[in-house]
């Protein structure tokens, strides 16, 4: 487990494998790769005022798979997406807002879901994903 935090430490702090640690982790595991993931994006902002924009989400996450005999990289892939919400047409007269600008309907302009955001990221990531 030590070395596998080791694995998982080095990659996040500069994206190499630790090829100390990994050496063995194949017996161990019984696994011919190891893959690492490191967010580098994890933000959702909501705006309460019209003039402030639309609210958004932002996932960015970075992918590589390493085999662990020849601790070569076999796959990676970074993948980020900013997800805005909908657009408020404020013409429509569906929406109200006081004097000063704010919402008064606590739903509006809410950020997209992070849960459906990183799960379109994730299938859109390993859609070629080397199968052997």
């Amino acid at each position: 487990v030590d070395r596998g935090y080791r694995v998982t430490d080095r990659w996040a702090k500069n994206a190499t494998l630790d090829s100390v640690a990994v050496v063995g982790l194949d017996s161990i595991l019984v696994a011919d790769a190891v893959m690492c993931v490191k967010i580098s994006e994890w933000e959702t902002k909501r705006f309460y005022n019209i003039s402030e924009g639309q609210s958004y989400t932002t996932v960015g996450l970075n992918f590589a798979l390493f085999g662990i005999r020849d601790k070569k990289r076999i796959w990676s892939k970074d993948v980020r997406e900013q997800r805005l919400a909908p657009e408020i047409d404020l013409s429509t007269g569906t929406y109200s807002y006081d004097a000063t600008g704010r919402y008064q309907n606590p739903s509006v302009n809410e950020p997209p879901r992070i849960q459906e955001v990183v799960s379109d990221l994730l299938r859109s990531a390993f859609k070629k994903f080397p199968v052997k």
